[in-house]
């Protein structure tokens, strides 16, 4: 099963037992395999002011719940890994976005709770190299707790105009540095995450990446 948002995290960004309830019976089901829902690895990351987020370690107790529910029901599950860039949600931190590239910066969307799109502007920031190497860190550090809560392996989210999906899209990524340019450059992020995350959690533990086949 894809990952797909359930809504069923709480206001401080916990898994609930709904959550719990959820993937449990989806493993019960009969799906081999589940992928969570988005989960953020920073806090200036957040897609929606309810999100589920994995960059602290207070988020193990409650994961550690649901890998438990899920592998009872004879199921196995990854934690999707986020970060949501330019397309942070409104009145989700009072942190500042990070961008790819401040060069490609048009209006932002976040849908009302009628789900009818609003248009808005956010401020942005512009990542440093070194402001790369700490976002690096924090896919790991999200990757080392979702081993330590039981999850089976981990999918580092390069899809749908998220923060690394504008590292690898030539259209949003005008960098000059290491990180922009060629397809390499492009995908430099992603490759150090993943090669982070083997490094810290065993050349063993499953690593996928998910990726756009077309950015509409």
């Amino acid at each position: 099963m894809p990952a797909m948002n359930s809504h069923y995290a709480d206001a401080k960004h916990h898994m609930t037992e709904q959550a719990c309830n959820y993937y449990g019976e989806r493993a019960l089901g009969g799906f081999g395999l589940l992928i969570t829902e988005f989960l953020c690895v920073s806090e200036e990351g957040l897609a929606y002011p309810m999100q589920a987020a994995i960059y602290d370690d207070e988020f193990i107790p409650s994961f550690s719940r649901l890998t438990g529910r899920v592998h009872e029901n004879g199921g196995r599950i990854f934690a999707q890994l986020q970060h949501s860039g330019r397309m942070q949600g409104k009145g989700s931190t009072d942190k500042m976005a990070f961008v790819a590239s401040s060069k490609f910066s048009p209006n932002f969307c976040e849908r009302s709770e009628s789900f009818s799109p609003i248009s808005f502007t956010l401020a942005v920031h512009e990542l440093t190299e070194a402001e790369v190497k700490e976002v690096v860190k924090k896919f790991v550090a999200a990757a080392v707790r979702a081993q330590k809560a039981g999850f089976d392996g981990v999918e580092v989210h390069g899809a749908h105009g998220y923060l690394l999906a504008q590292f690898l899209s030539r259209g949003v990524n005008k960098r000059v540095d290491r990180y922009g340019g060629s397809v390499s450059n492009r995908a430099r992020i992603v490759c150090e995450i993943v090669e982070g995350i083997k490094e810290a959690c065993g050349k063993a533990f499953p690593v996928c990446v998910r990726t756009s086949g077309d950015e509409g």
